[in-house]
């Protein structure tokens, strides 16, 4: 299949904001690596904004699609099987997806100053489904004795996201472990604290 104009100008744009942030990438930019004239970009976006905003909520699109795939077949599973299968499904996502796992994480901690509580609103928005999604297998987790009953849930569906957050520091970091080696105790200290 052909890729589109459209297509190329997401791809490349989310591939400047990257590595040249919102602030670091001109529209000139995309326009030249692109091949493109203004009218040509101006037919699809009013401004950088616009494009950059559309970007996020296709990124947070197909990562939601991604989630809830792995909902979906991990249904019948324990609660400790789904939550594993969240989490290796975070790095499957972020290996299959680099450049939108990387610009959904840039823009979680350094957003565009001159629009950041719009952007947060929206990440904000998906996480709280996300943590509804959580909290309920950590709900049926206690229910069926799989989770330690003596932790309230929202402190475990917290510590879940925490835990995802720093092990995206831990398994980015240069050491001699595995990938594989890092999400494992990643997810062992998880479990443990969670008493599952």
């Amino acid at each position: 299949m052909q890729e589109t104009t459209l297509d190329k100008i997401k791809q490349i744009s989310i591939n400047l904001f990257n590595e040249k942030s919102y602030e670091g990438t001109s529209l000139k930019d995309i326009f030249n690596l692109i091949g493109i004239s203004a009218p040509s970009f101006y037919y699809y976006y009013s401004s950088k904004k616009d494009l950059y905003i559309e970007l996020i909520k296709d990124a947070e699109e197909l990562h939601r699609k991604a989630f809830m795939e792995v909902l979906e077949k991990s249904k019948a599973k324990s609660s400790k099987q789904q939550l594993e299968a969240l989490i290796k499904q975070y790095w499957v996502f972020k290996a299959e997806n680099p450049d939108v796992a990387n610009f959904l994480a840039r823009n979680a901690l350094f957003p565009p100053f001159e629009f950041r509580e719009e952007i947060w609103a929206m990440l904000k928005e998906h996480y709280i489904k996300y943590h509804e999604f959580v909290q309920e297998i950590v709900k049926n987790g206690m229910e069926t004795n799989e989770i330690n009953q003596d932790v309230s849930e929202d402190y475990i569906v917290k510590m879940f996201f925490q835990m995802l957050i720093g092990s995206y520091i831990n398994v980015s970091a240069p050491t001699k472990d595995s990938l594989d080696d890092k999400v494992n105790f990643s997810l062992q200290v998880l479990f443990d604290g969670i008493g599952a």
